[in-house]
């Protein structure tokens, strides 16, 4: 066995030469005498010769050692290391080095003229620097926290890691993934376990920012997946060393979540769009804009105002898609320390019209004496469907022939035929997504509609019914309850105004329990009451499955209210219908960090290549291409299947808007589009103290961990013990000293 050696200081290895210099001494001490014969030094001389021998042997001896001990004093000061632990090479005891290194979006926070992943970078070529220093022939393994499989999997420590390993690090980046360990400890585990007895000790370094968001639960305590994850490896007996590479407080400004306020986006009806910014700070934010694009297309902007801290602000941005299919919306804040959040993207797909079934249940003598009359003229004046909504009328006899999953919204206007069998129908399309809305009438019976409609609670009905009331001689007028509801938003003060005017005479009660207070099923609201705000409801909401309900507790003509004839009628009844449509379904192309967007294509109109790109990219922004082939679906094969996600085992590359451009047969390049989001708590900088997370950790695990911070004693050389002995050559120059001093004393006594 060869044992491998190397100096932490090898330029005080010079030093050696000193050793020299008691031989020097001693040679000048030699040739400064004089010979002199005299008489009486013969007997002296005579004696001499008898002890000579033995004054040689204790001079050489005194000078060895002499020459040792300033020898041992410049090999200890060049702190010499081996690469065994067993100082005599006898039993070779290799080391499994595992570096995980965090890439979590919040790593691409910046810090000076690079990022917080930049300095991680660094960090991990500094470790494996000092590992091939003191470790050679050890193993090494290399992880990315978002990666489901190493970079570098139980590697030779050789001269040629580093390089490998800057190789592998200067393609890397920080993600938009969140930092979590699981599947990373899982596969640790089994490359650990493959290496056997080749290696008999476990070393971790973790190289990370350490947020509280990541490594502390909702207890205050550490994660326990961390704790197993650590412990899981060898039963936690190898040493730990947590390298932070950020500083702590960061404030923060974000974009968290954009939504819709409709069920659906339709062309031609303006679309609303809420986008929540949030302050992670603990101060309050200072004012700032906030943009706005569609498509990538112009950006509109508009101030924002302080945000008091770890609150958030919600603006509400319009859009008028003007055609069908695939689009995107994009908000945006100007660039802070973490770029990650200051972005956001909302994919969704604008229908040409929605389809609305009105069933009639007073059809009436002539068209505008039915039920539906001002209805459909409110929802599809032009009757084409050039309004946004596609209008089909029917009556209860003609409805059980009707194809629900045709329809995107159903009215039942004053129905007084219900049977069972159809009302199951109805409940079975309302959960899966549909929207219901019941208008009462004199054909209403409370009875039946409770019984077959409410179900204590159970039905489709937000509340049970009661009896008529109202008198049209003292009409009452429409008051606004839930201003805050989207049915509302930026219009409540002009509808209010406008629903004033309304006379609304007679409608259906709400049954009351004994203390008179209106009885509203689980989750039901009212959003519009009569007369004022503790007046009986006239509009209620609830969710029922996936789907929505609603109840007007009046007419939907003109026979108990004139609130047909009121511009606020068309305005309310539109939104109103935007807001009950069956909702897209928009998860399919929003994905997160790791999402797939699973796209089927009809084969006989589009070629299997398909482009993936950023739309940044169109901007001037970072150039990342990706390709996907679509495949024949072998349960249909009239149709292309393909799994748009990002390379196996990684997440996205980046966040944001993304572009799909296929090539369609005979017609050209389509795009569509996606979107990629991050964890909306990433935003949250603030990290873990060293206290506190050493007060997490089990205390068997703590004794073996250190924490190598910037201002640590073991920055300069973590791995100190890692093979030095310096404690054997201290004790060795001790005992050389102790010795010396000893011969020296006996020898002049003697």
């Amino acid at each position: 066995m060869i044992l491998a050696f190397s100096f932490l200081n090898p330029f005080l290895l010079w030093g050696t030469g000193l050793a020299s210099i008691p031989l020097i001494i001693h040679i000048l001490n030699k040739r400064r005498f004089k010979r002199i014969r005299w008489a009486a030094i013969e007997f002296l001389l005579r004696a001499e010769k008898e002890t000579r021998r033995r004054m040689r042997f204790e001079q050489l001896l005194l000078l060895l050692l002499r020459m040792g001990v300033v020898a041992l004093l410049a090999f200890l000061l060049s702190r010499p290391m081996a690469s065994s632990e067993d100082l005599l090479g006898l039993g070779r005891r290799s080391t499994h080095h595992v570096i995980v290194l965090d890439d979590s979006g919040s790593l691409g926070e910046r810090a000076g003229v690079g990022t917080v992943f930049d300095a991680a970078r660094k960090k991990v070529l500094e470790i494996s620097d000092q590992i091939g220093k003191t470790r050679g022939g050890d193993y090494l393994t290399l992880w990315r926290s978002s990666s489901t499989k190493p970079d570098l999997s139980a590697r030779p420590v050789t001269t040629n890691l580093r390089s490998d390993l800057a190789e592998v690090l200067g393609s890397a980046r920080a993600t938009p993934d969140r930092f979590d360990p699981t599947a990373l400890f899982e596969g640790l585990r089994r490359i650990d376990k493959a290496l056997g007895t080749k290696t008999s000790r476990l070393s971790i370094y973790l190289v990370s920012d350490f947020r509280r968001v990541d490594f502390m639960g909702a207890d205050g305590r550490l994660k326990q997946n961390l704790v197993k994850g650590l412990r899981g490896l060898r039963g936690g007996t190898g040493k730990m060393f947590f390298f932070p590479v950020t500083k702590t407080g960061q404030s923060n400004l974000g974009i968290t979540s954009i939504k819709p306020l409709q069920a659906r986006s339709i062309q031609k009806i303006p679309s609303r769009f809420e986008v929540e910014v949030f302050n992670f700070s603990r101060e309050a934010s200072p004012r700032t804009s906030l943009g706005f694009q569609v498509d990538g297309g112009a950006r509109i902007t508009r101030p924002l105002e302080s945000i008091a801290p770890n609150s958030s602000r919600v603006e509400i941005f319009r859009v008028d898609f003007a055609s069908a299919g695939s689009h995107v919306v994009q908000a945006d804040l100007p660039m802070d320390r973490l770029g990650l959040d200051n972005r956001r993207a909302l994919a969704v797909e604008v229908q040409d019209a929605a389809q609305i079934l009105l069933v009639d249940g007073d059809p009436g003598e002539r068209a505008e004496l039915a039920e539906t009359f001002y209805l459909a003229s409110a929802l599809d004046p032009s009757e084409d469907g050039a309004s946004g909504f596609s209008v089909t009328r029917s009556d209860e006899y003609d409805f059980p022939q009707k194809k629900l999953d045709l329809f995107d919204l159903i009215v039942f206007a004053n129905m007084g035929r219900l049977p069972e069998k159809e009302v199951q129908r109805v409940e079975a399309w309302v959960k899966k997504g549909g929207g219901l809305l019941v208008f009462t009438g004199d054909q209403v019976s409370v009875n039946s509609y409770n019984s077959l409609l409410w179900k204590d609670g159970k039905g489709l009905l937000p509340a049970p019914l009661d009896q008529v009331e109202g008198d049209m001689g003292k009409p009452l007028s429409p008051v606004i309850t839930k201003a805050e509801d989207p049915l509302f938003v930026g219009m409540k003060d002009v509808l209010s105004k406008l629903l004033s005017l309304v006379s609304v005479g007679r409608y259906h009660d709400i049954a009351r329990d004994p203390k008179g207070a209106a009885i509203l099923g689980e989750g039901a609201s009212v959003l519009l009451r009569l007369g004022d705000e503790s007046g009986s409801p006239l509009l209620l909401e609830k969710k029922y499955g996936r789907g929505s309900v609603a109840l007007m507790t009046t007419t939907a003509d003109a026979a108990w209210t004139s609130w047909p004839g009121d511009f606020s009628y068309p305005v309310l009844m539109t939104r109103l219908a935007e807001q009950l449509l069956k909702p897209m379904d928009l998860r399919p192309f929003n994905l997160g960090p790791r999402g797939v967007w699973k796209l089927s294509l009809p084969a006989a109109e589009y070629r299997p290549a398909l482009r993936i790109l950023p739309l940044a990219v169109e901007g001037g922004g970072p150039d990342v291409e990706l390709g996907v082939l679509a495949r024949p679906d072998k349960e249909d094969p009239d149709f292309l299947k393909a799994l748009v996600g990002p390379e196996e085992g990684r997440p996205w590359p980046m966040a944001g808007a993304w572009t799909l451009s296929v090539e369609r047969v005979g017609l050209g390049t389509e795009k569509r589009f996606f979107s990629v989001s991050p964890w909306r708590e990433e935003g949250r900088l603030e990290t873990v103290p060293k206290k506190t997370f050493f007060a997490g950790l089990p205390a068997e695990m703590a004794k073996r961990a250190t924490w190598v911070d910037g201002t640590s004693a073991a920055k300069a050389g973590f791995l100190v013990e890692e093979g030095e002995f310096w404690r054997v050559l201290a004790f060795a120059l001790l005992g050389f000293l102790l010795l010396e001093s000893f011969l020296a004393w006996r020898f002049g006594h003697h």
